[in-house]
């Protein structure tokens, strides 16, 4: 049998998820970077791009698409989160090309 202590925990820790998440999805590149624990540079080498490159794209300067894409999966990995390039506020990109 659960306590209703302990269903209250649970209902407690599922609402800070549900906020944790709302707070990744409307965050900027910088934001959420600090909270991953990351600088800019391991960032960059997780992503396999330059550290320059993440701190431009934080500036809210343009970035390669690829780089972004990398950028983003990265992090995403690193706070553990399914992130996609609409989900960073701020966050600009153009083509290749």
């Amino acid at each position: 049998m659960v306590s209703m202590a302990y269903l209250a925990y649970v209902e407690r820790l599922a609402c800070f998820a549900y906020f944790d998440l709302e707070f990744v999805l409307m965050a900027t590149l910088k934001e959420l970077r600090i909270r991953a624990r990351l600088s800019a540079e391991a960032l960059g080498r997780k992503a396999n791009v330059a550290g320059k490159t993440v701190k431009r794209a934080e500036r809210g300067l343009p970035v390669q698409d690829v780089k972004a894409a990398a950028i983003v999966e990265a992090l995403g990995e690193a706070l553990g989160q399914q992130l996609r390039i609409e989900d960073v506020d701020g966050l600009r990109i153009h083509s290749g090309t």
